[in-house]
């Protein structure tokens, strides 16, 4: 059942009815002015309509294209959450050779790795080696023990590429 189908359409409705909602058939987006069926916009609990004003299509949309910032935005995020400056993060790049600090590759996307207790920047890294050591809660020992797995592995490992 698609999301533009009739049965769709009137489940959609009838939901949002048992929640007492006194939902349209259709609605009009206020962003891309289209009127759309109900079931094009996602349940909003705060509206008359139980409907978001959006239609889904928008907010994905604006989700998906964040704006852009300038580098006087970039460099008072960094100050106020890492307390470096735009210029600090760009020479770190370059002290590090313009490769993330643990897999030494050139990332799409620079993440400014610290430590939560103290707040001290350690380094710059990709975002793949940023979240692995957020998921190793940042513990040595659990990374230590990581890799010894996968070292003591390596011959299982190796097969599954095969």
């Amino acid at each position: 059942m698609g999301a533009n189908s009739k049965e769709y359409q009137a489940a959609y409705r009838a939901r949002l009815a048992e929640r007492g909602y006194d939902t349209p058939a259709s609605k009009l987006c206020s962003k891309c002015g289209e009127t759309k069926p109900a079931g094009d916009f996602y349940a909003s609990s705060g509206s008359p309509d139980g409907l978001q004003s959006y239609c889904k299509a928008c907010v994905k949309s604006r989700v998906r294209a964040p704006r852009p910032k300038t580098p006087e935005q970039v460099d008072r995020y960094l100050q106020k959450e890492y307390g470096i400056t735009l210029a600090e993060r760009e020479q770190m790049k370059v002290d590090q050779g313009g490769v993330c600090a643990v897999c030494a590759e050139v990332p799409d996307r620079w993440v400014v790795d610290h430590c939560h207790d103290t707040g001290k920047v350690r380094g710059l890294l990709c975002d793949t080696c940023n979240r692995a050591l957020g998921l190793l809660r940042d513990k040595v020992e659990v990374l230590m023990s990581a890799a010894t797995y996968l070292m003591a592995n390596e011959d299982v490992l190796s097969k599954v590429g095969e």
